[in-house]
């Protein structure tokens, strides 16, 4: 799907989405998003001075995608609870100072989670996926970074 460049007026957004079968929020320079409660959510923010990104998600069969790129400082967070068939990835390269936390845990028998994690070129990166549920798969790569701190915790 082709995406347009941000619209230079939006400086300081803050979005807030909740039950929405699909959306899509991209924003430059300041972001804070947030997204509950949706079947489909695509979140883009690039060349920001601050982001803060989170999308939450309690459903079955959700699907979850954040990018940022180029940004000072970036925060980006997903969590998806008791749901089955859950994706989630999440990508965040040449950023200053990246913090990226996916979990995944169920209440019941959860199969079919799957946990993508990537950041390079980074100064200092920190990642951390834990998931406890049956047939779990995580894979998290970081290259070319002066301090890597990688943690994966997971209990089956």
């Amino acid at each position: 799907m082709a995406v347009g460049p941000s619209p230079p007026w939006a400086v300081v957004p803050y979005i807030s989405s909740s039950s929405s079968s699909y959306s899509h929020i991209s924003s430059s320079s300041y972001s804070h998003i947030s997204s509950s409660s949706s079947s489909y959510s695509h979140i883009s923010s690039s060349s920001a001075a601050y982001s803060h990104i989170s999308s939450s998600s309690s459903s079955s069969s959700s699907y979850s995608h954040i990018s940022s790129s180029s940004s000072a400082y970036s925060h980006i967070s997903s969590s998806s609870s008791s749901s089955s068939s859950s994706y989630s990835h999440i990508s965040s390269s040449a950023a200053a100072y990246s913090h990226i936390s996916s979990s995944a845990s169920y209440s019941h028998i959860s199969s079919s989670s799957y946990s993508h994690i990537s950041s390079s070129s980074s100064s200092y990166s920190h990642i951390s996926s834990s998931s406890s549920s049956s047939s779990s798969y995580s894979h998290i790569s970081s290259s070319s970074s002066s301090y890597s701190h990688i943690i994966i915790i997971i209990i089956i």
